[in-house]
C-alpha cells in the first residue's frame, strides 16, 4: 500500500527518465526512500543514485554509518557517493553560524555537487510528516508569518535542480513498519536522542506534553498549515494584479533587482512585505527571515536620501532616494544615480543621519530583533557622549564574531563593498572615537550584550541629520 501511494505521488511530479540522487544517511527514513526509488527503479526505469554525507562530527559512530551506507548500496547495486567533509572547522572560521547550520549548508553543497557527478537533475531526501510537524512547530516557536505555517514544501526548484520530498505524507511510524517488512537494516544518529538541540527537545519534551493537551494535536498543526497555503495562494494572486514594474538585471557583470518604492508605498502592507520577500527569494534563491523583512521595511519607509545595507551573507540592499536596490553583493550593485542631495539653500551636501536612543533593562529586550538600521548595546560598556560621521583613514574596528579587531578599510574589503560606497555610510563612534557600530553592517564585539549585561543601549537610524555632531 505504501508503495503504490509513493509511486503515485512520484509519478505525479517526475518523468520517468529523470535521474534521481537520494541523500542516503542511513537512518531509517532514507533507507526506505531509497528502498523505494529502487523498486520503481526496477519496475519503471527511474535512474537511481544514492550520496552519504560523513560530517566528521560523531567520530567512529560516524565513520560507522558510511560504512552502513556503503554496505546497503552495494546489496541493492545502487550507485553510491561517500562524502566526508570537516564541519567543526568550517563552523570554527565561519562562527556566527551553528554547527547544524553549518552542516546543513555543506551537506547541499555535497549533495548538489555529486547530483551533478550523477548527471542527476533531482535530489530526494527523506523528510516526512512528522519533520514537517516539527517544522511548523518551530517556526512557530522562532515566530513566523503565515510562509512559516506552510512549513516543508514538497517539490521545489533552486540552484537547476529540483529538491523533492515524496515522504511529507507518511509518518515516521509508517516508515518503520516499511522497513519492518521488507527486512531492512538502519542505523539510528544517537544525537537525534540528546536533549541538546532544539528541535530534538520539541521531539521529545514538547510535542508529547502538547498532546496530552490535545491527543490530536499533530492533525491540527497539519490543518492550520493547509490553512496557511490556501491563504498564501490566495495572496498571489492578489499580488499578482498589481502591476508593479520590477526591473532585472542579468548582466554577466551586473545582477541585481530594482524597484520603485512609490508603487511599493501604494500597496496594502501585507501585500508590501510579500513583494519584498519575492524579490529577495529571487536574488537568494530562499525567502528572507523576519528580521530581513523588517530591514527592508525600514528601508522602505525612510526619508529621502542614499543608504547601504548587508543583510545576509548573499544580500544588499541599497536605497537612493525612491528606488530600491537589492544585489547578492555590492560589487554587483549599480553605480549610484544620486549621492548628493540639494538642501533648502540649492547648494549641494552630503547626506546625514539622525538617531534615536532608549535605555531599557535587559529582561526587556528581544536581541532577535535587532536589525540593519537597529542595534541593541550594553549600555556600561559605552564611553559617552557618542556621536555620528563618516570613515577617517586609519580607523579600526572589531567586528561582532570576529577574532580580533581590524581594519575598517578591510573590513569593507572582506564584504566586497565599493569604495564609491565607503565614505557614505555612518559610523557611530564613542568619546574616544572607538568604532561601536558601523551601521547597516555589525557593531563592535567590545559593546555586545552578554550575561552580565544588566542594562542594554537601543539604537536606531530613522531619518538624516548633520553628520559629526553628539548625539548621547
Amino acid at each position: 500500500m505504501l508503495y503504490e501511494t509513493f509511486k503515485s505521488e512520484v509519478l505525479s511530479q517526475l518523468n520517468a527518465d529523470v535521474g534521481i540522487t537520494v541523500a542516503f544517511s542511513g537512518g531509517s527514513d532514507s533507507v526506505a526512500l531509497l528502498h523505494l526509488f529502487w523498486r520503481l527503479q526496477r519496475e519503471l526505469g527511474f535512474k537511481v543514485n544514492a550520496v552519504h554525507v560523513e560530517h566528521g562530527i560523531r567520530g567512529q559512530l560516524s565513520l560507522r554509518d558510511a560504512k552502513f551506507a556503503e554496505s546497503f548500496c552495494q546489496k541493492f547495486a545502487i550507485p553510491l557517493q561517500i562524502v566526508h567533509l570537516d564541519v567543526p572547522s568550517y563552523q570554527t572560521v565561519n562562527p556566527s553560524i551553528s554547527i547544524e547550520e553549518a552542516a546543513r549548508l555543506l551537506r547541499f553543497k555535497a549533495l548538489r555537487e555529486n547530483a551533478t557527478k550523477f548527471n542527476s537533475k533531482v535530489i530526494a531526501l527523506g523528510h516526512h510528516e512528522d519533520d514537517q510537524i516539527e517544522t511548523i512547530l518551530l517556526n512557530i516557536l522562532r515566530g513566523t508569518g503565515i510562509s512559516g505555517l506552510t512549513g516543508i514544501q514538497k517539490i521545489r526548484e533552486a540552484d537547476g535542480f529540483i529538491y523533492f520530498r515524496p515522504l511529507l505524507d507518511f509518518t515516521k511510524n509508517d516508515l518503520l513498519v516499511y522497513c519492518q517488512k521488507n527486512h531492512l537494516d538502519y542505523v539510528d544518529d544517537e544525537t537525534n536522542f540528546k536533549t541538546d538541540y532544539t528541535r530534538n527537545r520539541l521531539r521529545l519534551e514538547l510535542l508529547p506534553l502538547l498532546e496530552t493537551y490535545n491527543p490530536a494535536f499533530k492533525r491540527t498543526i497539519l490543518r492550520l498549515k493547509e490553512a496557511a497555503e490556501e491563504t498564501e495562494a490566495y495572496l498571489d494572486s492578489q499580488l499578482a494584479r498589481e502591476e508593479i514594474n520590477v526591473y532585472s538585471s542579468k548582466e554577466s557583470n551586473k545582477t541585481f533587482l530594482k524597484v520603485n518604492l512609490d508603487e511599493i508605498s501604494k500597496l496594502p502592507k501585507i501585500l508590501g512585505k510579500r513583494l519584498l520577500r519575492q524579490l529577495v527569494k529571487e536574488i537568494t534563491g530562499f525567502y528572507p527571515d523576519y528580521n530581513t523583512v523588517l530591514s527592508l521595511e525600514s528601508l522602505t519607509n525612510e526619508c529621502l536620501g542614499s543608504s547601504y545595507h548587508q543583510l545576509s551573507a548573499n544580500l544588499v540592499a541599497s536605497r537612493e532616494y525612491n528606488t530600491l536596490y537589492l544585489a547578492p553583493s555590492f560589487a554587483l550593485l549599480p553605480e549610484p544615480e544620486i549621492i548628493f542631495k540639494k538642501d533648502s539653500t540649492s547648494t549641494m551636501t552630503k547626506k546625514d543621519w539622525y538617531l534615536e536612543y532608549q535605555t531599557l533593562p535587559k529582561e526587556k529586550i528581544d536581541l532577535g530583533m535587532s536589525t540593519s538600521l537597529s542595534e541593541v548595546l550594553d549600555e556600561e560598556k559605552l564611553i559617552k557622549p557618542l556621536k555620528l560621521r563618516t570613515r577617517k583613514p586609519g580607523d579600526i574596528f572589531f567586528p561582532l564574531g570576529a577574532l580580533g579587531p581590524k581594519k575598517l578599510k578591510d573590513f569593507f574589503i572582506d564584504l566586497k563593498v565599493p569604495k564609491r560606497l565607503r565614505r557614505q555610510i555612518p559610523l557611530l563612534v564613542d568619546a574616544e572615537d572607538n568604532i561601536v557600530w558601523v551601521v547597516g553592517f555589525r557593531i563592535s564585539e567590545a559593546y555586545k550584550v552578554d550575561e552580565n549585561t544588566k542594562q542594554c543601549l537601543v539604537l536606531r537610524i530613522v531619518r538624516s541629520c548633520q553628520a559629526g555632531s553628539p548625539v548621547l
